[in-house]
């Protein structure tokens, strides 16, 4: 675009809309959703004859789910999956985590496969969804945060199921 010379110029930059960044679909029509970065550059100025390098940061926007299901679930029981069922600001269909879309143990590493992306406002974000292990099924509720992903684990333990939340820590950001 073109601007006039002048001071308290700033430029704003997404990677997507917050609409773009939950309706993107695979080949299955899910909407798994995608990363969404903004940014802001810090005020400047544009003086005739010369040319002024902006740099925008920025960071991840929103947050996103995974799901992990331990040895003890995979190895003993040949159905298993994580339904996002509904959140409080959009529900979304056919979020599903199964064997062909969780992550999955290499050697000491877990491989992370899917994420299901969310738009979090400030006050946070509350997914619901249910862990179904051959013929259990229990519900929980879940608060996301913005650009961290939480790793919904499931392991088995005496004759129950539990479910234990791990946060990556690592902050996302776009160098």
């Amino acid at each position: 675009p073109r601007l006039d010379a002048g001071y308290d110029y700033s430029i704003m930059a997404e990677s997507c809309t917050e609409e773009a960044a939950e309706n993107p679909e695979d080949v299955n029509h899910v909407k798994w959703g995608k990363r969404r970065y903004v940014g802001k550059s810090q005020s400047f100025a544009i003086i005739a004859g010369e040319t002024t390098k902006v740099s925008v940061p920025c960071k991840v926007a929103n947050g996103g789910v995974s799901a992990y299901f331990d040895p003890t679930i995979t190895d003993h029981f040949t159905d298993y999956s994580i339904t996002i069922k509904t959140d409080d600001n959009q529900p979304r269909e056919n979020l599903v985590f199964n064997s062909s879309n969780c992550d999955y143990k290499d050697g000491d590493n877990i491989i992370q496969r899917q994420i299901a992306y969310f738009n979090i406002p400030a006050e946070g974000r509350t997914v619901h969804y249910s862990v179904t292990v051959g013929s259990v099924t229990k519900e929980f509720n879940q608060v996301l945060e913005v650009a961290k992903i939480k790793r919904i684990a499931v392991s088995y333990k005496s004759g129950t199921f539990s479910l234990e939340i791990n946060v990556e820590d690592e902050e996302m950001y776009m160098t």
